[in-house]
């Protein structure tokens, strides 16, 4: 399987899963998030500008989940900040965590569930 498979695999996931907002804003987490991860975790790689590059691009994942919320909120997306937070924090964890299950699978599923969870 491809990234993308797995890309429409967590889609039908986290539709079927949660409310439709914790579904968007998971998988926007994934859109925006996972590509600056990566993207950022071969540019410091490449350049050996940091060492702990893994924590940088985790950092620049979350800091980028957390404003692409905060904006899809401002935009009138009915979620809270503190579901930002929670979401943000599932989703970089799931970029994170080094599992045999694909990232593109665990983050909006890791996204969904703590905003879910953060909720009760």
């Amino acid at each position: 399987m491809t990234g993308a498979s797995y890309v429409l695999l967590a889609a039908v996931a986290v539709s079927a899963i949660f409310p439709r907002e914790v579904a968007a804003l998971a998988m926007c987490f994934l859109a925006f998030g996972d590509p600056v991860a990566g993207i950022s975790g071969r540019y410091l790689r490449a350049g050996k500008v940091c060492y702990p590059r893994a924590l940088a691009a985790d950092a620049l994942c979350l800091g980028t989940c957390l404003v692409l919320g905060l904006v899809l909120r401002w935009m009138g997306l009915s979620v809270d900040i503190m579901d930002i937070v929670a979401g943000s924090l599932g989703a970089t964890l799931g970029q994170a965590v080094p599992l045999r299950l694909n990232d593109n699978l665990l983050m909006p599923l890791l996204a969904g569930a703590a905003i879910c969870l953060f909720r009760l």
